[in-house]
């Protein structure tokens, strides 16, 4: 959270279980706290593939959900998608 308040930050791949805050609760602060020029876009990227997880990450502000395994067309269609929907069509 420290480094992303500095800004300059285009993009977060988002684990939902880290040991001290988890990823949701990492984004509500994130989007919550911040007065950043540019938010960043954050995507989940998990091994939780449970019904309402990825409904939890949107609500929370994530613009995209990844399960693993992953390959990577699904991280460039990821990354494209969550873009998209956070309108910056720019960085892809």
């Amino acid at each position: 959270a420290d480094r992303v308040a500095r800004g300059g930050i285009d993009l977060i791949f988002m684990d939902l279980q880290m040991p001290v805050l988890g990823g949701i609760a990492a984004t509500e602060e994130i989007r919550r706290n911040f007065s950043l020029e540019r938010q960043p876009v954050i995507v989940a990227m998990t091994g939780h593939a449970l019904a309402g997880v990825r409904e939890q990450c949107l609500a929370a502000g994530m613009q995209g959900y990844l399960t693993k395994p992953i390959s990577v067309e699904a991280v460039r269609s990821a990354i494209a998608e969550s873009m998209e929907a956070a309108g910056d069509l720019t960085a892809v």
